[in-house]
């Protein structure tokens, strides 16, 4: 069988046309209705499968001119849409004479037995007799009424659509607010750098830490330029393995502000690529961690000392083991003298004792 699909979607056509093509069916599609009588023009077409919502020339509008058109009446006109679904809507396509009025998305297996339904009423209908058409002033009449409700409906869904984007558009708003009084608090914020022309974004968080006026946007080379000397080559080579090898980096160097004034930072930096994969922008976070690396030196500087103190104690410990050790070993030795004295003593008041007797 022949079977002719209209719908601008070509996602739609695709799965109808797998779906009938896997019954055997031969298809033809068409994007509007203009386009599909022109293949009614030139192929045989067994049925018409059609949306409404198309441009040039919609559903309505298509079975119309099918349905009055003595050589293609006869051809079965199944309605298969997703946005026209208001029982008036089904009304109106029965009116100019659509043999079924589907709603998306529909079963597929319930769809080819919808299929199979229409043409085999198809071959029981009497052609359509031109008399019973409704005049063409009514058949505006109702075509412009269903245009007029789908625009009502569109303005509705627009009208919802943007009190829902307002709302978010607010509590987004909100939100910035609440991040932004915390990044002031934090005193942390972003940077971005466009590479095409070299220039620095910095958000008000991040000229407050360089004591910068909001809105400063240095050229790199001048932003690299307020990081202390001995951090300034650091900066430099994990900025451009960055911006050319899209190497991300996260490091803790001091910075010097306007004021002359030395601050620890956190700067952390990731690339950005085009649809190319070229990389196009370099941006990050930057974070005042002074009071964080002051706390961090003097837990340092308090480990160091109890270490240094460790040390002491355990040279002084040594020491005095070392003498303590010494001491027992002269005890020792004397506590044997002793006993080796007493032991001779012993053997002389023997020997003493033998000459007497």
């Amino acid at each position: 069988m022949n079977i002719l699909i209209v719908d601008d979607r070509s996602e739609n056509n695709y799965l109808l046309t797998s779906l009938l093509k896997g019954k055997d069916h031969h298809v033809f599609s068409a994007a509007n209705g203009e386009e599909a009588l022109e293949i009614l023009q030139n192929q045989k077409v067994d049925l018409i499968i059609s949306d409404i919502l198309m441009p040039v020339m919609d559903g309505y509008q298509l079975c119309r001119k099918v349905k009055t058109n003595p050589k293609l009446q006869k051809i079965p006109f199944i309605v298969y849409t997703a946005t026209y679904t208001d029982p008036k809507d089904e009304e109106f396509a029965v009116k100019i004479s659509a043999d079924r009025f589907v709603i998306k998305p529909c079963d597929p297996k319930k769809l080819l037995r919808i299929i199979e339904e229409v043409m085999s009423n198809s071959k029981k209908t009497k052609p359509v007799d031109e008399k019973t058409q409704p005049p063409e002033e009514e058949v505006l009449k109702l075509y412009n009424e269903r245009l007029v409700r789908k625009l009502e409906k569109k303005i509705e869904q627009y009208n919802e659509e943007l009190k829902a984007r307002l709302e978010a558009e607010e509590k987004l708003k909100s939100n910035l607010t609440l991040l932004k009084i915390a990044g002031n608090s934090a005193r942390f914020g972003g940077w971005s750098v466009n590479l095409q022309d070299n220039i620095c974004t910095w958000s008000d968080a991040v000229a407050d830490i360089h004591e910068m006026p909001h809105g400063f946007a240095p050229k790199v080379e001048k932003g690299i330029s307020f990081y202390a000397p001995e951090w300034r080559d650091k900066i430099i080579q994990v900025f451009s393995a960055c911006a050319e090898k899209g190497i991300p980096y996260d490091e803790e160097m001091e910075i010097i502000t306007k004021t002359g004034k030395r601050v620890w930072v956190r700067a952390i930096g990731v690339a950005e690529k085009n649809e190319n994969g070229k990389i196009i922008r370099v941006h990050g976070s930057f974070q005042d961690i002074s009071d964080k690396k002051q706390k961090q030196l003097a837990l340092q500087e308090s480990e160091a000392n109890l270490r240094r103190m460790k040390e002491k104690l355990e040279v002084q410990v040594a020491e005095k083991t070392k003498e303590l050790k010494e001491r027992v070993e002269e005890l020792e030795r004397f506590h044997d003298a002793t006993i080796q004295r007493e032991f001779r003593i012993k053997e002389l008041r023997e020997e003493i004792e033998k000459l007497k007797n």
